[in-house]
């Protein structure tokens, strides 16, 4: 099973749990857990997963987060493959995971289409990009990278532009496979980018 390092003392408080989650907004997700505690049962769904599983664990509700994640596995497509990738990261949910990258090698070109694959934290990244076996090219793979590191400009407020770019990337620049990506695409693209200094051009080239 794929394992993935974390930091983590099995704290429940809140600086343990995703930057990215969610309170529980709605009465609908406050009826679902209590309909948890009291009766077992659960009514997960699309618009409250999310809420659900933050509050499973916030509360330790075990059998409400495999529920959670049984929900997931169930519902996993390529436009949510991504999210679910990075819930299972942030999750401890190592099942998911799993099942996530198993997923996205078999379909890599259309999950990574998915408008959150642009949004994933580095770690995600990183899983993905070290993969064996993903059913798309080199070029594919290079073209989704760039539109990941604009990305990370736009959401760390920063000018998109080669230098931010690659401190954003940093090591997963290495990652890439450039000598295997498309000349045209990365003459026009890449090389014009900024990203790779002249040295690093001059020997892919």
């Amino acid at each position: 099973m794929l394992k993935v390092n974390r930091d983590t003392d099995g704290q429940t408080t809140d600086s343990k749990f995703p930057a990215n989650h969610k309170s529980l907004e709605t009465i609908d997700e406050w009826i679902t857990i209590k309909r948890y505690i009291y009766t077992d049962s659960s009514n997960i769904s699309n618009e409250n997963v999310e809420n659900i599983l933050y509050a499973a664990e916030k509360y330790m509700l075990t059998n409400l987060k495999k529920a959670c994640e049984t929900f997931l596995k169930e519902t996993l497509s390529s436009d949510v493959a991504a999210k679910y990738l990075d819930t299972a990261y942030q999750y401890h949910m190592d099942e998911l995971l799993e099942l996530c990258v198993s997923y996205i090698k078999k379909n890599t070109r259309n999950c990574l289409q998915s408008d959150y694959a642009v949004k994933l934290p580095k770690e995600c990244i990183e899983i993905i990009m070290i993969s064996d076996y993903l059913t798309c090219s080199e070029t594919d793979l290079c073209m989704y990278f760039m539109r990941w590191m604009e990305m990370q400009c736009q959401i760390n407020h920063r000018e998109t532009n080669g230098e931010n770019m690659r401190e954003i990337a940093n090591k997963l620049l290495y990652l890439v496979k450039f000598p295997g990506v498309d000349m045209t695409y990365f003459s026009e693209n890449v090389s014009k980018s900024g990203v790779l200094n002249s040295n690093e051009i001059i020997s892919i080239y």
